[in-house]
């Protein structure tokens, strides 16, 4: 599928805007790295072309994430991250 390159840079930012208005900060240096504080917890956010991954120190900050970006836009949740860009990606609970 064809996909002309400035209908990507106009969903970018009206996703971007969106998130702002929304309180969710950029990067400063990373235009396509997002985040929210909360205390001494965040939620973080990677814009890639189309696409998103997220995490968070907590379940329910993904959870209302999730909720939040359904009231604007159409999406699918794929499941854990397993592969990003050639990258093996393995999660674990607790990090030393």
């Amino acid at each position: 599928m064809y996909v002309p390159k400035q209908a990507l840079r106009t969903w970018y930012e009206c996703f971007s805007v969106f998130l702002n208005e929304n309180y969710l900060k950029t990067w400063t240096s990373r235009h396509t790295i997002v985040y929210k504080d909360y205390s001494n917890e965040f939620i973080m956010l990677q814009i890639y072309v189309n696409g998103i991954i997220f995490c968070a120190t907590n379940e329910l900050f993904c959870q209302e994430f999730l909720s939040f970006m359904s009231t604007e836009f159409e999406m699918s949740m794929v499941g854990e991250l397993r592969f990003f860009l050639g990258f093996q990606i393995k999660q674990v609970d607790n990090f030393i």
